[in-house]
Protein backbone atom coordinates (compact mmCIF):
# COMPACT_ATOMS: atom_id res chain seq x y z
CA UNK A 1 0.00 0.00 0.00
CA UNK A 2 1.43 3.64 -1.00
CA UNK A 3 1.14 6.57 0.93
CA UNK A 4 -1.37 8.09 -0.76
CA UNK A 5 -3.73 5.20 -0.03
CA UNK A 6 -2.47 4.94 3.50
CA UNK A 7 -3.88 8.91 3.59
CA UNK A 8 -6.75 8.27 1.90
CA UNK A 9 -7.45 5.38 4.51
CA UNK A 10 -6.38 7.51 7.36
CA UNK A 11 -9.17 10.27 6.32
CA UNK A 12 -11.56 7.76 5.87
CA UNK A 13 -10.98 6.41 9.45
CA UNK A 14 -11.12 9.81 11.14
CA UNK A 15 -14.82 10.77 9.38
CA UNK A 16 -16.03 7.75 10.45
CA UNK A 17 -14.82 8.22 14.36
CA UNK A 18 -15.67 11.40 14.44
CA UNK A 19 -19.24 11.47 13.19
CA UNK A 20 -19.68 8.01 14.58
CA UNK A 21 -18.75 9.42 18.32
CA UNK A 22 -21.23 12.43 17.83
CA UNK A 23 -24.13 10.19 16.99
CA UNK A 24 -23.60 7.85 20.20
CA UNK A 25 -22.84 10.79 23.07
CA UNK A 26 -26.44 11.57 24.37
CA UNK A 27 -24.42 15.05 25.85
CA UNK A 28 -23.52 16.21 22.65
CA UNK A 29 -25.89 17.58 20.35
CA UNK A 30 -26.77 15.72 16.94
CA UNK A 31 -25.41 18.32 14.44
CA UNK A 32 -26.03 17.23 10.76
CA UNK A 33 -22.96 14.46 9.85
CA UNK A 34 -20.32 16.24 7.66
CA UNK A 35 -21.41 15.67 4.00
CA UNK A 36 -19.33 12.54 2.80
CA UNK A 37 -17.43 13.28 -0.50
CA UNK A 38 -18.91 11.29 -3.58
CA UNK A 39 -15.66 9.50 -3.75
CA UNK A 40 -15.65 7.90 -0.43
CA UNK A 41 -18.83 6.93 -2.39
CA UNK A 42 -17.23 5.17 -4.68
CA UNK A 43 -14.52 4.04 -2.78
CA UNK A 44 -17.07 2.21 -0.12
CA UNK A 45 -19.52 1.28 -3.17
CA UNK A 46 -17.57 0.94 -6.17
CA UNK A 47 -18.67 3.05 -9.15
CA UNK A 48 -21.45 1.63 -11.51
CA UNK A 49 -20.45 -0.66 -14.20
CA UNK A 50 -21.29 1.97 -17.24
CA UNK A 51 -19.20 4.47 -15.28
CA UNK A 52 -16.35 1.95 -15.04
CA UNK A 53 -17.05 1.42 -19.06
CA UNK A 54 -16.53 5.11 -19.86
CA UNK A 55 -13.45 5.67 -17.69
CA UNK A 56 -11.78 2.57 -19.44
CA UNK A 57 -12.98 3.71 -23.13
CA UNK A 58 -11.51 7.33 -22.16
CA UNK A 59 -8.20 5.45 -21.75
CA UNK A 60 -8.52 3.12 -24.71
CA UNK A 61 -9.02 5.92 -26.84
CA UNK A 62 -6.43 7.88 -25.70
CA UNK A 63 -2.89 7.33 -27.70
CA UNK A 64 -0.96 9.79 -25.56
CA UNK A 65 -1.64 6.96 -22.22
CA UNK A 66 0.77 4.68 -21.92
CA UNK A 67 0.48 1.09 -24.03
CA UNK A 68 -0.02 -0.92 -20.68
CA UNK A 69 -2.46 1.41 -19.39
CA UNK A 70 -4.72 1.22 -22.57
CA UNK A 71 -4.67 -2.59 -22.30
CA UNK A 72 -5.56 -3.04 -18.99
CA UNK A 73 -8.36 -1.06 -19.79
CA UNK A 74 -9.39 -2.94 -22.75
CA UNK A 75 -9.04 -5.95 -20.15
CA UNK A 76 -11.33 -4.56 -17.47
CA UNK A 77 -13.83 -3.80 -20.41
CA UNK A 78 -13.97 -6.85 -21.76
CA UNK A 79 -14.32 -8.18 -18.17
CA UNK A 80 -17.49 -6.08 -18.01
CA UNK A 81 -18.79 -6.76 -21.69
CA UNK A 82 -19.03 -10.53 -20.66
CA UNK A 83 -22.31 -9.11 -18.64
CA UNK A 84 -25.61 -8.96 -21.52
CA UNK A 85 -26.72 -6.03 -19.39
CA UNK A 86 -23.25 -4.30 -19.64
CA UNK A 87 -22.71 -4.98 -23.11
CA UNK A 88 -26.55 -3.39 -24.17
CA UNK A 89 -25.14 -0.30 -21.96
CA UNK A 90 -22.54 0.18 -24.80
CA UNK A 91 -25.02 2.10 -26.92
CA UNK A 92 -26.58 4.50 -24.45
CA UNK A 93 -23.27 5.42 -23.51
CA UNK A 94 -21.79 6.13 -26.74
CA UNK A 95 -18.96 3.54 -26.62
CA UNK A 96 -19.25 1.25 -29.96
CA UNK A 97 -17.86 4.27 -32.41
CA UNK A 98 -14.60 4.86 -30.10
CA UNK A 99 -14.51 1.09 -29.70
CA UNK A 100 -14.80 0.76 -33.53
CA UNK A 101 -12.54 3.40 -34.00
CA UNK A 102 -9.84 1.01 -32.32
CA UNK A 103 -9.87 -1.40 -35.50
CA UNK A 104 -7.65 1.15 -37.03
CA UNK A 105 -5.25 2.07 -34.08
CA UNK A 106 -1.42 0.92 -35.16
CA UNK A 107 -0.82 -0.94 -32.24
CA UNK A 108 -1.85 -4.90 -33.01
CA UNK A 109 -2.57 -5.68 -29.28
CA UNK A 110 -5.20 -2.54 -29.22
CA UNK A 111 -6.48 -4.02 -32.23
CA UNK A 112 -6.78 -7.46 -31.17
CA UNK A 113 -8.79 -6.31 -27.68
CA UNK A 114 -11.06 -4.20 -30.40
CA UNK A 115 -11.92 -7.34 -32.08
CA UNK A 116 -11.97 -9.42 -28.73
CA UNK A 117 -14.21 -7.28 -26.70
CA UNK A 118 -16.74 -6.65 -30.03
CA UNK A 119 -16.84 -10.68 -30.37
CA UNK A 120 -17.32 -10.71 -26.33
CA UNK A 121 -20.17 -8.28 -26.55
CA UNK A 122 -22.27 -9.58 -29.34
CA UNK A 123 -21.88 -13.05 -28.23
CA UNK A 124 -25.72 -14.53 -27.53
CA UNK A 125 -26.98 -11.00 -27.63
CA UNK A 126 -29.32 -9.51 -30.29
CA UNK A 127 -29.80 -6.40 -28.54
CA UNK A 128 -26.15 -5.50 -28.54
CA UNK A 129 -25.75 -6.95 -32.25
CA UNK A 130 -27.97 -4.79 -33.47
CA UNK A 131 -26.42 -1.81 -31.97
CA UNK A 132 -23.24 -2.85 -33.08
CA UNK A 133 -25.03 -3.03 -36.90
CA UNK A 134 -26.40 0.35 -36.29
CA UNK A 135 -22.95 1.37 -35.53
CA UNK A 136 -21.62 0.19 -39.12
CA UNK A 137 -19.87 -2.81 -37.09
CA UNK A 138 -20.47 -4.73 -40.53
CA UNK A 139 -18.56 -1.69 -42.67
CA UNK A 140 -15.95 -0.99 -39.86
CA UNK A 141 -14.87 -5.04 -40.25
CA UNK A 142 -14.87 -5.46 -43.30
CA UNK A 143 -12.31 -2.84 -44.15
CA UNK A 144 -10.10 -3.84 -41.12
CA UNK A 145 -9.65 -7.34 -42.25
CA UNK A 146 -9.05 -5.82 -46.11
CA UNK A 147 -6.08 -4.09 -44.67
CA UNK A 148 -5.40 -6.40 -41.87
CA UNK A 149 -1.52 -7.87 -41.54
CA UNK A 150 -2.08 -9.51 -37.92
CA UNK A 151 -2.62 -13.31 -37.98
CA UNK A 152 -3.82 -12.19 -34.35
CA UNK A 153 -6.11 -9.78 -35.15
CA UNK A 154 -8.09 -11.68 -38.21
CA UNK A 155 -8.70 -14.99 -35.63
CA UNK A 156 -10.52 -12.56 -33.24
CA UNK A 157 -12.26 -11.03 -36.00
CA UNK A 158 -13.36 -14.50 -36.93
CA UNK A 159 -14.78 -14.63 -33.47
CA UNK A 160 -16.88 -11.78 -34.27
CA UNK A 161 -18.52 -14.21 -37.06
CA UNK A 162 -18.55 -16.93 -34.84
CA UNK A 163 -21.06 -14.71 -32.99
CA UNK A 164 -22.77 -13.98 -35.68
CA UNK A 165 -23.21 -17.37 -37.01
CA UNK A 166 -24.72 -18.45 -33.22
CA UNK A 167 -27.16 -15.80 -33.65
CA UNK A 168 -28.79 -17.02 -37.09
CA UNK A 169 -31.95 -18.68 -35.86
CA UNK A 170 -33.19 -15.43 -34.55
CA UNK A 171 -34.93 -14.50 -37.93
CA UNK A 172 -34.62 -10.48 -37.07
CA UNK A 173 -31.15 -10.40 -37.60
CA UNK A 174 -31.18 -13.12 -40.98
CA UNK A 175 -29.62 -10.00 -42.87
CA UNK A 176 -26.60 -9.71 -40.48
CA UNK A 177 -25.78 -13.42 -41.10
CA UNK A 178 -25.83 -12.81 -44.80
CA UNK A 179 -23.65 -9.82 -44.82
CA UNK A 180 -21.44 -12.13 -42.17
CA UNK A 181 -21.26 -14.70 -45.13
CA UNK A 182 -19.85 -12.12 -47.57
CA UNK A 183 -16.84 -11.21 -45.75
CA UNK A 184 -16.05 -14.77 -44.64
CA UNK A 185 -13.94 -14.45 -47.75
CA UNK A 186 -11.92 -11.52 -46.72
CA UNK A 187 -11.41 -13.01 -43.59
CA UNK A 188 -10.62 -16.80 -45.31
CA UNK A 189 -7.82 -14.58 -47.06
CA UNK A 190 -6.00 -13.70 -44.56
CA UNK A 191 -6.45 -16.66 -41.81
CA UNK A 192 -2.97 -18.70 -42.26
CA UNK A 193 -3.25 -20.57 -38.87
CA UNK A 194 -3.46 -24.41 -40.49
CA UNK A 195 -6.58 -26.38 -39.57
CA UNK A 196 -8.96 -23.39 -38.49
CA UNK A 197 -11.45 -24.51 -40.94
CA UNK A 198 -11.48 -28.13 -39.38
CA UNK A 199 -12.25 -26.52 -36.32
CA UNK A 200 -15.39 -24.56 -37.28
CA UNK A 201 -16.48 -27.62 -38.67
CA UNK A 202 -16.12 -29.64 -35.62
CA UNK A 203 -17.71 -26.97 -33.60
CA UNK A 204 -20.48 -26.16 -35.84
CA UNK A 205 -21.19 -28.93 -37.78
CA UNK A 206 -20.27 -31.79 -35.30
CA UNK A 207 -21.22 -30.78 -32.29
CA UNK A 208 -24.53 -29.24 -33.09
CA UNK A 209 -28.19 -30.65 -32.24
CA UNK A 210 -29.68 -27.38 -34.10
CA UNK A 211 -32.45 -27.39 -36.63
CA UNK A 212 -31.52 -27.73 -40.52
CA UNK A 213 -31.83 -23.70 -40.95
CA UNK A 214 -28.67 -23.40 -38.84
CA UNK A 215 -26.89 -26.50 -40.38
CA UNK A 216 -27.62 -24.75 -43.98
CA UNK A 217 -25.99 -21.54 -42.84
CA UNK A 218 -23.10 -22.90 -41.56
CA UNK A 219 -22.41 -25.03 -44.71
CA UNK A 220 -22.68 -21.95 -46.24
CA UNK A 221 -20.12 -20.37 -43.96
CA UNK A 222 -17.90 -22.71 -45.06
CA UNK A 223 -18.45 -23.25 -48.81
CA UNK A 224 -17.78 -19.18 -48.80
CA UNK A 225 -14.34 -19.89 -47.06
CA UNK A 226 -13.27 -22.79 -49.83
CA UNK A 227 -14.41 -20.93 -52.67
CA UNK A 228 -12.26 -17.89 -51.57
CA UNK A 229 -10.36 -16.46 -54.56
CA UNK A 230 -7.27 -14.46 -53.15
CA UNK A 231 -5.05 -12.47 -54.85
CA UNK A 232 -2.11 -14.46 -53.44
CA UNK A 233 -1.63 -18.14 -51.65
CA UNK A 234 -4.55 -20.30 -51.27
CA UNK A 235 -8.06 -20.55 -49.94
CA UNK A 236 -8.29 -22.56 -47.37
CA UNK A 237 -9.77 -26.10 -47.69
CA UNK A 238 -10.85 -29.43 -45.90
CA UNK A 239 -10.04 -33.33 -46.92
CA UNK A 240 -12.22 -34.60 -49.46
CA UNK A 241 -13.59 -36.86 -47.19
CA UNK A 242 -14.55 -33.85 -44.94
CA UNK A 243 -16.30 -32.09 -47.71
CA UNK A 244 -17.71 -35.59 -48.69
CA UNK A 245 -19.09 -35.80 -45.13
CA UNK A 246 -20.48 -32.71 -45.03
CA UNK A 247 -22.63 -33.13 -48.55
CA UNK A 248 -23.76 -36.49 -46.59
CA UNK A 249 -24.93 -33.89 -43.84
CA UNK A 250 -26.85 -31.51 -46.67
CA UNK A 251 -28.29 -34.33 -48.27
CA UNK A 252 -29.68 -35.79 -44.74
CA UNK A 253 -30.38 -32.93 -42.76
CA UNK A 254 -32.26 -33.02 -39.35
CA UNK A 255 -35.95 -34.69 -40.17
CA UNK A 256 -34.95 -35.43 -43.52
CA UNK A 257 -35.98 -33.09 -45.45
CA UNK A 258 -33.18 -32.51 -48.07
CA UNK A 259 -35.44 -30.04 -49.70
CA UNK A 260 -35.55 -27.84 -46.84
CA UNK A 261 -31.54 -26.99 -47.79
CA UNK A 262 -30.41 -24.55 -50.40
CA UNK A 263 -29.47 -26.61 -53.26
CA UNK A 264 -26.55 -23.89 -54.42
CA UNK A 265 -24.77 -25.06 -51.05
CA UNK A 266 -25.66 -28.43 -51.83
CA UNK A 267 -24.04 -28.36 -55.27
CA UNK A 268 -20.67 -26.49 -54.45
CA UNK A 269 -20.40 -29.28 -51.56
CA UNK A 270 -20.53 -32.03 -53.90
CA UNK A 271 -18.32 -29.98 -56.28
CA UNK A 272 -15.64 -29.76 -53.31
CA UNK A 273 -15.95 -33.55 -52.52
CA UNK A 274 -15.76 -34.56 -55.83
Amino acid sequence: MNSAQQLNLQELLKWGISNATKAEDPTIDKPDLEKLDPKWVDIILGKPDAARMKDAMAVIADSSKHMEDRLLAFDELELLVESIDNANDLKPCNLWRPLLAQFQDPSEDIRVFAAWVTATAIQNNPDATKDWVDANGFEVLEKAVQSETSDKVVAKAVNIVSALVNLSNDHRLFHVFRNAIDAVPNLAVLFSAPGWLDGVVDIHIRCTTEDVDYLEKCLAFIVACSLAKPSGGTAPSLKKSVYRELLDVALNPPGDDSEAMDQEVVDQLRSLAA
